[in-house]
């Protein structure tokens, strides 16, 4: 089986992403403080060197309650946005860079009959109310659905925020967007410099243990 075969959330799924760059961590990666790197950044490296070196998970972060709304509510939201739109949405697994190692997106679905991948977000109230009130992607998740783009080798993509407490003309709110190569120019040259950091950071780890002899 193929990654992009891959359940998400199986445990298959969560082992194909050890050690690898994710279109969700990207915000991470990309992250700058006026002081130079940011600790996110610093802990990210950390991690995936980690996970490189033992094939375990290094991550410590603790699902919340609203990472566990969307990991419920994905059903319902793809639903709905198939309802609304008439378009079909295949699930998928992992998908890998066409050419840049250690680096891989999982959107939300492919758009069958189109080549388009979608991303789907169930936030809190208040940033449900302010995708309503827009009409394009919030910008934090730009390096997230470009990366998307670019792993699927789509054209553009889908981003759709829903929430199950508005009343049903409210519920989702779905955006086009289309591929920025100059976006994904920059975010590249990021994740290539990230990725040889990460190996680096492997070799010192690996020259601190004691030596036989």
């Amino acid at each position: 089986m193929s990654n992009e075969e891959l359940v998400q959330g199986s445990d298959a799924w969560f082992k194909a992403r050890l050690g690898v760059i994710t279109a969700s961590r990207l915000g991470d990666v990309m992250r700058k403080t006026k002081w130079g790197e940011s600790t996110y950044k610093a802990k990210l490296r950390l991690e995936l060197a980690i996970e490189r070196i033992t094939g375990k998970s290094a991550s410590n972060v603790v699902m919340n309650q609203a990472m566990r709304d969307g990991v419920e509510r994905e059903p319902d939201a793809r639903a709905l946005f198939e309802a609304i739109t008439g378009k079909e949405v295949a699930e998928v697994g992992s998908f890998n860079h066409p050419t840049i190692p250690n680096t891989s997106a999982s959107p939300d679905g492919l758009i069958r009959g189109e080549n388009a991948c979608l991303e789907l977000k169930s936030p809190t109230h208040a940033t449900h109310a302010k995708n309503l009130m827009s009409d394009t992607m919030p910008k934090n998740y730009i390096y997230q659905v470009q990366h998307q783009i670019q792993c699927t080798e789509s054209d553009y993509a889908y981003f759709a925020s829903y929430h199950p407490d508005f009343p049903k003309d409210l519920r989702l709110k779905w955006v086009r967007v289309e591929r920025d190569d100059s976006v994904l120019e920059s975010l590249n040259e990021e994740i290539r410099a990230f990725d040889i950091s990460i190996e680096d950071l492997i070799i010192k780890i690996k020259d601190g243990g004691n030596k036989d002899g």
